[in-house]
């Protein structure tokens, strides 16, 4: 989020929305890697949606999701200019948070 926040400020863009196509795969590799986990086992769970659907907690390791979040790829969203304009990302929009360092206990 705070990438993207920068990436705001310095390209000085009106919005930064995910690309359908990007949200519709990382729905479906959730929902895959969900299909076994107790939570698709009928369970009741404040962690569910009314209908059944986990959309709170990641179906994988905590160091797994740390790498995945922290490089900010602009080329998986649709970039929008204070114009109104879509823009396309360029190489140095390429935010990292350092986070990719990960240390073995």
């Amino acid at each position: 989020m705070i990438q993207a926040i920068k990436l705001r400020q310095k390209r000085k863009l009106k919005a930064i929305s995910v690309k359908p196509e990007v949200e519709q795969k990382f729905v479906n590799t959730m929902d895959f890697r969900s299909e076994h986990t107790v939570w698709k086992s009928g369970c009741a769970s404040w962690y569910l949606s009314p209908n059944g659907r986990n959309n709170t907690l990641y179906p994988g390791l905590n160091a797994e999701y740390r790498m995945r979040i922290a490089r900010f790829n602009p080329a998986e969203y649709v970039l929008t200019a204070s114009n109104g304009k879509t823009v396309k990302p360029k190489v140095t929009d390429h935010i990292s948070t350092g986070l990719m360092a990960i240390k073995a206990a």
